[in-house]
């Protein structure tokens, strides 16, 4: 730890006889450095390399197939994590609105059966660019829950 204070002290030095008026420490900064890394899991964004992503949220309330995120202009929409819950048999999977294209394999429900894909930061699947989130059910069955998704 010398050396960093011996860095401490001779920038302390040159930064105060060039400002004058300004004291800068790094010393509680400095402490953390010793054979320790600190991390936290932030959750009002998700970075997208230097990207800040809001988290957003959206409620599943459907008995046939639609749309459970609006599409966004030029914007895919990430899902990280999402939970259903099925009234009764029915198959369900996430797909792109307009080209359909599917984003999951199907979820088999039975009667108040449900699947919970937990939280994963890095991005579950995505839709086509500029497409809606929509989710495909194969019979006309009550399917509510949530998803937590990021537009990129």
């Amino acid at each position: 730890m010398s050396y960093f204070n011996n860095v401490l002290d001779a920038f302390e030095q040159l930064y105060n006889a060039t400002v004058g008026a300004l004291k800068v420490t790094l010393a509680s900064v400095l402490d953390k450095t010793n054979d320790s890394i600190t991390s936290y899991l932030a959750t009002d964004l998700i970075m997208n390399g230097a990207t800040s992503l809001t988290p957003k949220f959206a409620k599943i309330e459907l008995s046939s197939t639609g749309t459970v995120v609006a599409a966004v202009s030029s914007k895919k929409i990430r899902v990280l994590g999402f939970f259903f819950v099925a009234a009764g048999t029915v198959n369900v999977n996430f797909q792109s609105h307009t080209t359909t294209a599917t984003k999951t394999g199907l979820s088999y429900l039975v009667a108040n059966s449900g699947v919970s894909s937990g939280f994963f930061p890095i991005g579950l699947f995505e839709t086509v660019a500029g497409e809606a989130l929509d989710i495909a059910l194969s019979a006309g069955i009550a399917v509510g829950g949530q998803v937590v998704y990021v537009e990129v």
